[in-house]
């Protein structure tokens, strides 16, 4: 899957960067997260150690380009879960 939402932050440090467009990571989390059978908010505990990431997310808040960067990492390590999503 592309990976769209990062964009260059001029040479600042990589916790200045900011993501392009925040509904992109919204959607990239929510489709991982159907791909590997879990919740939005248990991808985002299991890649970020943040439940709450997703919710803040869709109130309006930001993520950085280093958390941003870790969901990625996760996503493809991860593998879909065996057990049935309730």
């Amino acid at each position: 899957a592309p990976f769209l939402f990062l964009v260059d932050n001029g040479g600042e440090s990589p916790d200045k960067c900011r993501m392009q467009n925040d509904t992109e990571v919204i959607e990239f989390i929510e489709a991982e997260a159907a791909r590997l059978g879990f919740t939005p908010a248990t991808f985002c505990r299991y890649a970020v150690n943040d439940s709450s990431l997703y919710a803040r997310l869709k109130g309006g808040g930001r993520a950085s380009f280093v958390t941003a960067d870790r969901l990625r990492v996760f996503a493809a390590k991860a593998e879909p879960s065996k057990r049935p999503r309730k």
